[in-house]
């Protein structure tokens, strides 16, 4: 069990959860009449964390205890029935409690592996197993470097319990952390709904767009240009993420084509380019202008843009420019040794 988590407080916090509920479907003068549901599920979950409570858990564990006393006294007044309850409790309610939440977490594991799955993270990483208590309404797990083997990107996965008293993915919590300059480290929270899925929040984190396909028909598909503004912050002081519909114009194959002309370099109007770009990745240059230099898409500003290693963009002119003064630029000559024994050097251009 993770030593952060108080399961005893998490069993408070569901058993008002689950109140909250129920009393805004009936009316809060419904408390009175639920003393019995709240018995029922305060024993149930004290008897399955006090096996392996930890000494903070038995401090509030100890708190449920009295309360359920109180309760079972107000419910089962007459003491021979609440010995025959305890009795019934712990030979046959017990023991099927126990397989309906072994049951429960069986199918809970399969389902949360599948929307875990859609995002990229390899659920036999997180042990769900062992995570998945059921004892508190919401639970957040960190999963370091889920995507390539950059150890500056993190998840913090958010889950919480639907009304099956099963677990969910609400979405996560994706960081990009610069360790040089800490304050420069980015992070956004994505819904599960949206279906961006790790590699996809790396990319969008790094400032370039992705676009997104989606259904919406039977036999039909849409797409949209996805991208953080980090310029134009909310409230809050967090990134927007700007969606751009099919009718934004960003004509992607247009930018591209006006950069490969200048460059001279016609390879970049490939259907494997434009797909690298239009999935967020960095298109390599090479020797062009005779630095290193990646072309990347950026919706919101509606162009393809040209970045060197140290990530600020350039303009095609200098490449232009500088491809230019490379190639009048004389060549040198360099003196080696010949192989032939009559002949001492040779000049190789």
């Amino acid at each position: 069990m993770d030593g952060t988590i108080n399961r005893a407080i998490g069993l408070w916090e569901s058993w008002h959860r689950k109140q909250e509920m129920l009393e805004s479907v009936f009316g809060s003068g419904i408390a009175a009449e639920l003393n019995k549901e709240k018995f029922e599920f305060l024993s149930a979950g004290v008897a399955r964390i006090s096996p392996s409570a930890s000494p903070d858990e038995k401090l509030v564990l100890a708190m449920l205890k009295k309360t359920t006393a109180r309760l079972e006294k107000q419910i089962y007044p007459n003491p021979v029935l609440r010995v025959l309850r305890r009795l019934k409790s712990l030979v046959y309610d017990r023991p099927v409690q126990t397989a309906r939440l072994r049951q429960l977490k069986a199918d809970n594991i399969v389902s949360l592996s599948s929307e875990l799955g859609s995002i990229g993270v390899n659920p036999e990483r997180l042990n769900l197993e062992k995570r998945l208590d059921f004892e508190n309404p919401r639970l957040d797990i960190a999963v370091v470097s889920a995507y390539g083997a950059d150890h500056n990107f993190q998840m913090k996965l958010h889950m919480e319990k639907n009304d099956s008293e099963a677990y969910q993915l609400n979405g996560y919590t994706a960081m990009l952390k610069d360790p040089v300059n800490p304050e420069k480290s980015r992070s956004y929270t994505f819904d599960a709904a949206g279906g961006i899925n790790a590699r996809e929040a790396a990319k969008l984190l790094q400032g370039r767009s992705v676009l997104k396909h989606y259904q919406i028909g039977e036999n039909r598909m849409g797409s949209k240009w996805l991208q953080l503004d980090f310029k134009n912050l909310d409230i809050d002081g967090k990134p927007v993420l700007k969606e751009m519909g099919a009718d934004y114009e960003f004509n992607i194959s247009q930018q591209v084509a006006k950069i490969a002309s200048a460059l001279e370099k016609w390879e970049l109007t490939s259907a494997r380019v434009l797909d690298g770009l239009e999935k967020g990745n960095q298109i390599l240059l090479k020797g062009v202008g005779g630095e290193t230099t990646f072309l990347e898409a950026n919706a919101i500003d509606k162009q393809v843009v040209l970045r060197n290693e140290q990530g600020k963009s350039v303009a095609v002119e200098s490449l232009v420019s500088a491809k230019k003064t490379q190639m009048e630029k004389p060549k040198s000559l360099k003196l080696t040794k010949s192989r032939k024994k009559e002949q001492s050097q040779s000049l190789v251009v």
